[in-house]
């Protein structure tokens, strides 16, 4: 599978990153994703994202 966030992955205009991905969207030249575990695993390694609410 293949896709583009053209805003960046956040989304977010405060970001430094927003609008690094239009070109190649505009163009479109897609990243690969990986949907599986072990590709993902193999191309990102292992991260973990933890959530806390706060108090």
């Amino acid at each position: 599978m293949t896709g583009l966030i053209s805003t960046g992955q956040s989304g977010n205009p405060a970001s430094p990153y927003y609008a690094n991905s239009i070109e190649p969207w505009q163009k479109g030249q897609y990243m690969s994703i990986p949907l599986q575990q072990q590709n993902y695993e193999k191309g990102y390694g292992k991260q973990r994202l933890t959530l806390t609410p706060g108090k």
